[in-house]
């Protein structure tokens, strides 16, 4: 029996379906057939029928529905895979970065937006063309390397190449890509991600050109996090501290640099939290022990998110120059002491002067005073010489007095020295001496000389603590060719030879050929310069000679000076004393000086020797007095430093009165400048304060005569 059915369209798509359940319909009837024997669909009842055909409609409703439902999720899945699909399209095309499909020969299937960018053609016009005709032709053998082995790629790899497009300068990119395979994993293709690298290079350079410029820094440059450690070491750092990168990473820098947690340091540090950035200087310790002082500049290193993350340091190391300024202020604070000590020996030298006067006038002014009055007039007249002496050393240790190379006699210079130290060292030292009654002449700088002798006897005094013995002594010596071939700093020749030698604690074997140079000295801070004996030997060697030492740790030292003797044949020295003093014949003197006292002695002293005298207290009076009688004056002797006006202009106005005025010149200090001014204007004679009656009348009976 064939049953009829009208289906909606929808229906229909199912037909297959609907087939499938009439013939289970079909199945039924063929079933009660064979169980009722031969019935004919005539004779089943309506009831029947009807019961077994709504069997299966039921049955295929249900399906329908169950189809409706699954369409409808079909659709819901479509246009979620489409959504994505737009999306991957999108991201695709409008990615950072290149992005293309090749097979797996290079040709290239699909580009983005970005790799036509990078290529320099539109994405549609680079379907079909090779990958490597955008490759520089100096990276192609690379790159067909690289697609010979894609059968062994199995993961994602990165190479760096160059991209060429259309014949334009080569720039550098970093392809990642990965091999496509089937499910029999046969090669089907290639995806290629193409960034262009181009500012990362250009970065890595400057980074590298920085890093460059950090290593060939003299600065000790590093970086330390906020706990102190250190995280980067530059090769300048190295050199400064001694420590080696591998060494300080990691280290703590108060324990590297200091020993122990500096206040400092701390403070330092919360300086550079709250305001950024540090500086100033700072005292620490490198590999070897040494203290150096740095000139030290923090800044605050931020992260991304502005939190502190670390410091970077620059230390600079300004040890010789702090030397050099601690120098500098010692040589001023000398230069200070020279022009006090120069105004001190003026007016010393002012009071010594009738003091030494009167000791030698009053015997002439009262020949019948007794032994014992005539015994105290000379200890007062020793005692004045003897101040005058030393003025004149420490005007010439201060440098306050000018002198020129010439021809010495070393045996008074040695005099000179032996008198200072004794009246100065302490009386622990004893000090002895064994000189050579006829030294050779020296053709020298009597100050210079005298500084380095001086400076050997101080250094030999430091190093007798407890007290000792100091002995100076100097000899004359010819030194011949097997001599001078053993000692390459003596020339064949006569040397005058000084020797010092201390019995003082000692020059350690592993310094004593240190002790020369600049700054070097064994003193305590602020005890010594390290300038002495680099100066000595400067000067010596300026002379042409030599300094030998001998020494070892507690057996004192020995230092010997060669100085090379003048070819001038040495003179018999004529003192002032054997010269014959001529009293005057009443001549008329006109004394100008601004102590009063030192004018009456003057006076005095030259009436008893039978000239007459004027007086006058300063440079104005003085042109007053002389004015009255230009004529009448034979010599005028005028101190240089007075009020109101100076010696120098006074006699300059004198000149111009009567330009054959005869003048001498007295000062308790001369310098080189005062000379020169005072030679300008015609003055030769020059009678330095305190003088003797002796030492006032020779040079005024000469400039008489």
């Amino acid at each position: 029996m064939k049953i009829k059915i009208k289906f909606s369209i929808f229906q229909l798509m199912y037909l297959e379906l609907f087939e499938q359940k009439i013939q289970e319909v079909q199945d039924l009837l063929e079933a009660w057939r064979q169980k009722t024997g031969e019935i004919d669909p005539k004779s089943l009842s309506l009831a029947e029928l009807i019961e077994a055909i709504g069997v299966s409609l039921e049955e295929l409703n249900v399906a329908v529905e169950q189809l409706q439902h699954q369409e409808v999720e079909l659709q819901a899945a479509n246009q979620a895979i489409a959504q994505e699909q737009q999306r991957y399209q999108e991201l695709f095309e409008f990615a950072p970065n290149g992005y293309l499909i090749t097979d797996s020969k290079g040709i290239i299937q699909e580009a983005n937006i970005p790799a036509g960018n990078l290529l320099k053609r539109h994405p549609k016009h680079l379907v079909g063309k090779p990958l490597v005709l955008f490759i520089s032709t100096a990276d192609r053998s690379a790159y067909y390397s690289l697609l010979d082995h894609l059968e062994q790629e199995k993961q994602i790899r990165e190479v760096e190449l160059n991209l060429q497009p259309h014949q334009l300068q080569p720039f550098p990119v970093a392809i990642s890509f990965f091999a496509v395979r089937d499910s029999q994993n046969r090669l089907t293709g290639v995806r290629w991600l193409l960034r262009d690298i181009t500012q990362l290079k250009a970065a890595e350079q400057k980074i590298r050109e920085q890093a460059a410029l950090i290593d060939i820094s003299t600065d000790g440059i590093f970086v330390q996090d906020l706990e102190n450690h250190i995280l980067f070491w530059s090769k300048g750092a190295e050199g400064l501290y001694g420590w080696k990168a591998e060494e300080a990473m990691g280290k703590e820098t108060h324990k590297l640099f200091y020993g122990e947690s500096s206040s400092q340091l701390e403070a330092a540090l919360n300086v550079t939290l709250e305001q950024g950035n540090w500086d100033g200087e700072l005292k620490q310790i490198t590999k070897e022990g040494r203290e150096i002082i740095v000139e030290s500049r923090w800044t605050l290193v931020l992260d991304q998110e502005e939190n502190p993350k670390s410091i970077l340091v620059f230390n600079t190391n300004i040890t010789e120059k702090k030397q050099l300024e601690k120098q500098l202020i010692h040589a001023q604070r000398l230069e200070s002491l020279g022009t006090l000590t120069g105004g001190i020996a003026h007016d010393l030298n002012n009071i010594l002067t009738p003091i030494l006067g009167l000791s030698q006038l009053l015997p002439l002014k009262n020949p019948n005073l007794d032994e014992s009055s005539l015994e105290l007039l000379e200890i007062i007249n020793t005692n004045a010489l003897r101040g005058a002496d030393i003025i004149k050393q420490m005007l010439l240790f201060a440098r306050e007095t000018e002198t020129e190379w010439k021809s010495l006699f070393l045996d008074k210079l040695l005099e000179e020295v032996l008198k200072l130290i004794r009246e100065t060292f302490p009386k622990s030292i004893v000090i002895e001496e064994d000189i050579f009654p006829h030294l050779w002449l020296v053709h020298g700088d009597c100050t210079q000389i005298h500084q380095v002798l001086m400076n050997l006897c101080v250094n030999a005094r430091d190093a007798m603590f407890d007290g000792g013995k100091l002995v100076i002594s100097a000899e004359n010596l010819s030194i011949d060719e097997p001599y001078s071939s053993t000692n390459l700093d003596l020339e064949v020749g006569n040397y005058v030879v000084i020797t010092i030698t201390d019995t003082g604690i000692g020059i350690p074997e592993n310094i004593i050929d240190r002790i020369f140079e600049p700054f070097f000295t064994t003193k305590e801070p602020g005890q010594g310069t390290g300038l002495g004996l680099s100066t000595a030997i400067g000067i010596v060697k300026n002379h042409d000679g030599a300094i030998q030492i001998k020494s070892e740790s507690g057996n004192g030292a020995e230092f010997k000076v060669y100085l090379p003797a003048s070819e001038e044949v040495a003179a018999t020295e004529t003192g002032i004393m054997d010269e014959t003093i001529i009293s005057g014949q009443g001549e008329l003197i006109l004394v100008v000086d601004d102590e009063a006292l030192i004018r009456e002695v003057t006076k005095t002293t030259l009436e008893t020797y039978n000239y007459r005298v004027l007086t006058a207290s300063d440079g104005i009076e003085a042109i007053a007095v002389y004015a009255q009688q230009p004529q009448e004056f034979a010599v005028v002797l005028m101190d240089l430093r007075m009020p109101e006006m100076d010696g120098l202009t006074a006699m300059g106005a004198l000149k111009k009165i009567n330009p054959k005025i005869k003048l001498i010149v007295t000062s308790g200090l001369i310098t080189k400048e005062e000379i020169t001014a005072a030679e300008k204007i015609g003055i030769k004679a020059f009678l330095a304060k305190p003088y003797t009656a002796e030492q006032l009348l020779l040079p005024l009976g000469k400039a008489i005569c």
